[in-house]
Formats: structure tokens, sequence, C-alpha cells
């Protein structure tokens, strides 16, 4: 066999070998987190775990996009801070603020409280408690813009975990209106409400408003599109 066949079939071995080391570190992360979520419980406003540990607290920032053109692919960022310590065998679930973003072109930011166990068989895991609490307000009930004789103008009414309303429009030469959320710092954009032309149109938004706990591996979190 020649020298750059013989090579060849290394380099192929090499690159099997990495992929079966990630898939069985991922079974392992998986069967870590998996045993951790089973063996904890809930009392009350109490999160119970297995076993007294050291937990560092902290926000987990995941973004994903697809990036490159003749080479595309989606690339996961992902970024923790810590911003404090403490032993114990429970967390107090307490709502913090987190936010979910997925756009149509798969373009993802999450932010989510998180706890990180420091130590022992459970090291490396991650609790989020994710505990939707909203407060929607609007600063008015009643907004518009307007440009010669073309106008357009949502009413808007907010509740218990959601946001609700009508737009009105009355164009000629514009193409109509829209009503969007957009979140300040990622700028990702929700879109509520859209009329074509003249006319009116009712809209309703209903927020997550389940408790979770996730429980992820602090170094395989990522996700697809």
């Amino acid at each position: 066999m020649e020298g750059g066949g013989a090579l060849f079939i290394v380099f192929i071995f090499i690159m099997l070998g990495i992929i079966l080391m990630d898939m069985e570190r991922e079974a392992k992360a998986r069967k870590k987190c998996t045993e951790l979520a089973s063996s904890m419980r809930i009392d009350g406003r109490t999160l119970i775990l297995p076993e007294k540990t050291r937990l560092l607290r902290g926000t987990l920032r995941i973004r994903g996009e697809w990036i490159g053109a003749k080479h595309r692919h989606y690339s996961v960022q992902r970024e923790l801070r810590t911003s404090g310590e403490f032993t114990s065998d429970r967390i107090e679930l307490e709502p913090e603020g987190f936010f979910v973003f997925i756009g149509e072109n798969d373009d993802a930011w999450v932010e989510l409280p998180v706890y990180v166990i420091a130590e022992g068989r459970f090291r490396d895991a991650l609790i989020s408690p994710v505990l939707p609490t909203y407060r929607i307000e609007a600063g008015e009930n009643s907004l518009g813009t307007s440009h010669n004789d073309e106008y357009a103008h949502p009413r808007l009414e907010t509740g218990r975990g959601m946001i609700s309303g009508r737009l009105y429009t009355s164009v000629a030469k514009c193409r109509g209106a829209r009503v969007e959320l957009i979140h300040p710092e990622s700028k990702g954009k929700e879109k509520l409400v859209e009329v074509q032309g003249s006319g009116e149109k009712d809209f309703e938004r209903r927020f997550w408003e389940k408790p979770l706990i996730l429980v992820m591996d602090r170094n395989l979190t990522s996700f697809s599109p």
C-alpha cells in the first residue's frame, strides 16, 4: 500500500476514534443528568438534591446562528457566568429572569438562571429552574402612527401572562402595518399581527407559564436547529 493510502486510513481511524469518544462522553453526560433528575424532589418551593454539595450560582447564555456562505454551518456559542457559591442539598425556587428566542432563520438566543454542581458524582451538571412570573405593562393602551391621510393604530390590552389587542390600518400608498415584539439585547423579533392594506385584525400572545426544572451538562449544553 502506498504511503498516501496508509495515511488516509490512519486519518479515518483517528476521526472514528474522536467520534466514538464524543459519543461515549455524551452518553455518560446524559446518564448523569437523567440520574440526577430522577433523584431530585420538590418540597413546596424548595428543590431538594440527592446529597449536599458545592453549588455555583450563575447565568447560562447560549447563542446559535448559521454562519458562512459556501461552507455554511450552524455555530453555537456558550457562556456561563457565575456570581456566587454555597454548599447545600437544596435550592430555593425563586422566580428569576430568563429569555428564549428562536427566529424563523433558526437563529437562537437563550439566557437561563443556573446552578452548577461543582463536585462529586454529579459534577458539571447544570440545574436551571425556570419559573415564569410575568408582569406585562403597556405604557399606553393606544399607540399609533400617521402620515397625511394614512394611519396605523394598535389597541393593546394586557393580562396575566398575555398581551392582546387589535390593529387598525387605513392606507393608500403604504402596504400595511404590523406589530412586533423586539428583545432589546438580542434584537430578536416576533410578529404579533400584520394587516395588508387597509383593515383591522385581532391578535393575542400568551407567554409560557408552566414551571420547568432543566437538567443539563456543563460541557455538552448545546442544541441544533
